[in-house]
């Protein structure tokens, strides 16, 4: 498995999935009930395809949860954001439901924005996990590698 495709992609899903449920709050605040009904919908199939992705790489992983603290960690960190994921797409579901039903006020945001921030703040936390787990590794050059790993540098 190439060590960055999944992750990439992983990440393009969910930045993906949070313009789709921005798309939700501005055309709720529109009043374009259609519109707010697709962005849900897209919002939706982002987080699925990114739960997706994660899992896949689970499964083809070169790394164990128990075999280095590296693989330890990998799994802690994006398991428990997986968590947060699925958290988060209850949250959303539980939202659309609530729209679809009728029991949000057009104009009144208060639930589908706090939704957005929780979602929004997962976003986040996946970029960092991204770059600290994902990018940082492939941008110490073998160079440095070598000397950490021979010594010279304690």
């Amino acid at each position: 498995m190439d060590k960055l495709l999944v992750p990439t992609a992983n990440t393009m899903f969910l930045l993906a999935s949070g313009a789709a449920f921005t798309w939700v709050q501005y055309h709720y605040l529109a009043k374009l009930r259609h519109q707010v009904i697709y962005g849900f919908i897209v919002t939706m199939v982002f987080a699925f395809f990114f739960l997706l992705c994660q899992w896949h790489e689970y499964v083809v992983a070169g790394h164990q949860l128990n075999d280095s603290v590296f693989g330890s960690t990998l799994y802690m960190l994006t398991a428990f954001h997986g968590a947060h994921v699925v958290i988060g797409s209850i949250f959303i579901l539980v939202s659309f439901w609530r729209f679809v039903v009728g029991q949000f006020a057009m104009g009144d945001p208060v639930g589908i924005t706090l939704a957005a921030w929780y979602w929004h703040f997962v976003d986040v936390v996946w970029l960092l996990v991204f770059v600290w787990v994902y990018l940082w590794g492939t941008w110490i050059p073998e160079e440095l590698t070598i000397i950490f790993q021979s010594g010279f540098i304690s």
